[in-house]
């Protein structure tokens, strides 16, 4: 819908918010999309691979657990990435767009959601200073670059992005008088990076 983001502003919860669980209520649906940073003429962005929610949640015996779901998009192809020239293929996508509703959902967990997005692979810089070197580790490395072939560093990695968490509260909790409980449509929108709010409980 053109209006994607007003809907979930007006009806949901945005990323970094609290979501109010009363009892018994669904678990949050979550919509979630991200753009392919168009990056210069000169150095541009690199396509999209796949879009995750990470959930974690704090059970009745005090136990901490996480989840990783992927709701968009797929793992790259091992042809995505040549290590040894640090081409790429330019496979992913301009921009990705999933839903998810948890269907574990427990009102009565404090519990938090976030999306992860994930690039397409592209070379480390280490591996880009190899390359630009001329290393191809048939012979011994100059002085500087021994990093280059001894397996210190990995020649490709995926960036990402990681929305603010989107917070679930049980509503009532145990000695809190009970407020007004929002509804239950939960909404992130992965871009920026953010960095979340901490809590204590």
């Amino acid at each position: 819908a053109p209006d994607l983001v007003q809907q979930g502003y007006a009806s949901g919860v945005p990323m970094g918010g609290d979501l109010a669980a009363a009892p018994g209520a669904e678990g949050p649906r979550f919509v979630v999309a991200a753009m392919q940073d168009p990056g210069t003429p000169e150095s541009p962005g690199t396509p999209l691979a796949q879009i995750e929610i990470v959930k974690g949640w704090v059970d009745a015996a005090g136990t901490p657990h996480e989840i990783v779901v992927a709701v968009a998009g797929s793992p790259p192809a091992p042809s995505a990435l040549d290590v040894r020239t640090c081409a790429t293929d330019g496979s992913g996508s301009a921009s990705l767009c999933g839903e998810w509703r948890d269907p574990d959902f427990d009102p009565d967990e404090h519990a938090f959601y976030y999306a992860r997005l994930l690039e397409s692979p592209t070379c480390r810089w280490s591996a880009l200073e190899c390359r630009a070197q001329g290393v191809d580790c048939t012979t011994a490395p100059p002085a500087g670059f021994e990093s280059c072939c001894d397996g210190s560093f990995s020649d490709a990695i995926q960036e990402r992005a990681t929305s603010s968490p989107i917070w679930v509260r049980p509503v009532p909790e145990p000695g809190v008088e009970a407020g007004v409980a929002v509804g239950v449509g939960a909404i992130c929108t992965a871009g920026r990076r953010r960095t979340p709010r901490r809590r204590e409980d």
